[in-house]
């Protein structure tokens, strides 16, 4: 079995490539998940990001999407197909992907973009971010450096130099979908269209 580099991070796919979404717990990550599956898109995962360090995919994490209590108002529907448990005082909620769509849960697929979460309040803002601050960012956000080591170094690279990098300081849920789908997803399609 191919051991994985394993970012904190969701991954979601648009037609043919995958745009993560990169940040620590409470950052917004299974929230904005839920929302661009709104909009058409396929989920490999919702917290952890696998990439194959041979080939540079992301691979589907096969685990539920985990829902904080604090997220499911923005979907009250997922409640009923969800199973609820408590976890150290906290409500979540685990929902299988193929509960949502039969065909929700995508198969191995090239990044073109990743979006740093920034957590905030008010107006949120996109912003291009470099390859060094982007690569400082997942390396802080890798869950399995110490296992893998130096050898992590170069599908880093290779992730960050394949994909558009941005950052994104969250506010209203409406707004940081709004300048996800006007400041990434045109790229990403451009990008899609010229390697055709």
């Amino acid at each position: 079995m191919t051991r994985y580099l394993k970012i904190h991070a969701a991954s979601i796919v648009f037609g043919d490539a995958a745009l993560m979404l990169c940040g620590p717990n409470g950052a917004g990550k299974t929230t904005l998940t839920l929302r661009l599956i709104e909009e058409g898109a396929r989920v490999l995962s919702d917290d952890e990001s696998w990439i194959d360090p041979s080939s540079v995919l992301l691979h589907p994490a096969e685990r539920p999407l985990i829902i904080k209590d604090s997220g499911l108002h923005y979907f009250p529907g997922y409640a009923r197909i969800a199973t609820c448990l408590e976890d150290q005082g906290e409500t979540i909620w685990l929902l299988d992907p193929g509960s949502i769509r039969d065909d929700l849960r995508a198969g191995p697929t090239v990044c073109r973009s990743i979006i740093t979460l920034i957590p905030g309040a008010g107006q949120p803002a996109v912003r291009p971010v470099s390859q060094y601050e982007m690569f400082q960012h997942l390396l802080g956000q890798c869950m399995n450096f110490p296992e893998l080591g130096h050898a992590a170094i170069p599908v880093l690279s290779g992730l960050i130099r394949s994909s558009t990098l941005y950052e994104l300081r969250r506010g209203e849920l409406e707004q940081s979908v709004k300048l996800i789908k006007e400041n990434v997803l045109c790229l990403m399609n451009r990008s899609i269209t010229t390697t055709i």
